[in-house]
């Protein structure tokens, strides 16, 4: 979980970072900030600040490194960083931005980023500046070195471990942390450029009910999330009937005990509401193993709150290279994963 943004106060509750500096560049700006507008660094009108802290402090308006005259922001990551290491990022008073304006069905934001290796986790925040506590995180991953892309933040699906989204907070300061979870004592001195950060809608918080999961209907977007080890997830013809699509795990001869794949449906990673009640509790799934006697693990969330709302159980499979259906009783919880 990413620390609140820092202010006077908060960066004197972080004693292993050194003392936060403010980068202001002059232009007329806004004492009241109005709702959230796309920032580009480009505005003569606009007083662009940042606040780095824990080895982003160097963060400033600089020319685009590929040329030309666009402005973009620079963040120098230094050598001895700390893990959450980022920059608030203002456009009013306070280093605020307006408020941005979320609600169930809009909750995606884009920023253009440039960074020096591809797979660098950035992490996108926003608070409430009135109320820290009132704060969402989310997460995207770097696709390329030293070339400019647009990631999309979805805080729909926050990160785990960090407050859900709700729309009815006003949410007007925002930070952002490149190579999040990563000192800089492991990864050294590291410059990352970021550029049109916007409000893009879409996305949306889950709904709707849960509905069988074929993988065969053209008419609905299947997404795999594989993580720890299993990252190789994808729809494949089923190994036993070529006209039938299936869902391909490939678990890594690296991969982590709790290696997995979230399935999804819908916005955010979710597949609708699965309508349990006191008497029903079970969901069945079909599976094809290369060997009988593997434990499968199947675990639900609740999108809006993962960390504190979630059930998980498993069954075993009893053949070897051939289909069977296992049935998961969530009234039977399964024991936590040791680390």
């Amino acid at each position: 979980m990413g620390p609140a943004a820092p202010g006077a106060l908060h960066a004197l509750r972080q004693p292993r970072g050194p003392a936060c500096n403010a980068n202001i560049y002059e232009g007329a700006g806004y004492y009241n900030p109005p709702p959230f507008s796309k920032i580009t660094f480009d505005s003569a009108s606009v007083t662009y600040s940042f606040q780095g802290f824990a080895g982003a402090e160097d963060t400033q308006v600089v020319a685009d490194p590929t040329g030309g005259t666009n402005k973009v922001a620079r963040v120098n990551r230094s050598a001895s960083a700390e893990v959450y290491a980022g920059t608030v990022v203002g456009t009013g008073s306070g280093f605020t931005v307006g408020i941005i304006p979320f609600d169930a069905s809009n909750t995606r934001m884009s920023v253009r980023v440039y960074s020096p290796a591809a797979g660098i986790r950035v992490r996108l925040k926003v608070e409430d500046a009135a109320n820290s506590a009132r704060s969402v995180e989310t997460e995207a991953v770097t696709t390329k070195a030293n070339s400019w892309e647009t990631l999309t933040f979805d805080f729909a699906n926050p990160v785990s471990g960090t407050p859900a989204l709700n729309p009815d907070f006003s949410y007007n300061k925002l930070i952002i942390f490149f190579n999040f979870g990563v000192s800089g004592a492991t990864a050294g001195a590291q410059t990352y450029y970021f550029d049109d950060v916007d409000f893009i809608g879409g996305g949306g918080l889950p709904s709707g009910p849960f509905s069988d999961l074929s993988f065969d209907s053209s008419g609905v977007i299947y997404t795999l999330t594989g993580f720890g080890g299993a990252e190789d997830s994808s729809l494949q013809p089923d190994p036993a009937n070529a006209s039938n699509t299936v869902v391909r795990v490939k678990r890594s001869a690296t991969a982590e005990t709790y290696a997995g794949t979230v399935v999804s449906t819908g916005p955010s990673l979710t597949v609708g509401t699965v309508p349990f009640t006191a008497t029903n509790t079970r969901m069945s799934v079909r599976v094809y193993s290369p060997a009988a006697g593997i434990p499968v693990r199947l675990k639900l969330e609740d999108a809006a709150d993962p960390t504190n709302r979630f059930v998980e159980t498993e069954a075993v499979t009893t053949r070897a290279n051939a289909w069977e259906t296992l049935t998961f009783n969530f009234a039977n919880p399964a024991r936590a994963l040791l680390p």
